[in-house]
């Protein structure tokens, strides 16, 4: 038995047919880029605060703070106790993946007490 949990097609095409549909305006879509929404992390920040620390970017500050016990690599980025989750490789695509899965929830009533 194979233990990995799929993204029905059904939600992935209707992803792209929304990322791909030109009369949708782009503010409109999902996007998995960065919005900038605060006033650090700028370049000249960024060096900065690397220069500091003594690290030429910012792959290096990460593996030399992050240990490599705990640090996400592209092998296994959607994989957790044992389980694969295979089919979705964006942040827009696993958030749709968690409410499929929140749906599918039933809520019961204990009588236990």
């Amino acid at each position: 038995m194979k233990n990995d949990m799929f993204v029905k097609r059904a939600i992935l095409a209707k992803q792209s047919e929304i990322l791909n549909n030109e009369e949708i305006p782009a503010n409109l879509k999902n996007s998995d880029g960065y919005v900038y929404r605060h006033l650090g992390n700028s370049t000249h920040n960024v060096q900065k605060m690397l220069d500091y620390l003594g690290c030429e970017n910012i792959d290096q500050l990460m593996k030399e703070v992050v240990p490599d016990s705990i640090a996400l690599s592209a092998e296994n980025r959607f994989k957790h106790n044992g389980r694969e989750l295979t089919g979705i490789d964006s942040e827009t695509l696993m958030l749709q993946r968690i409410n499929q899965l929140m749906k599918a929830n039933v809520v019961n009533k204990s009588f236990i007490g």
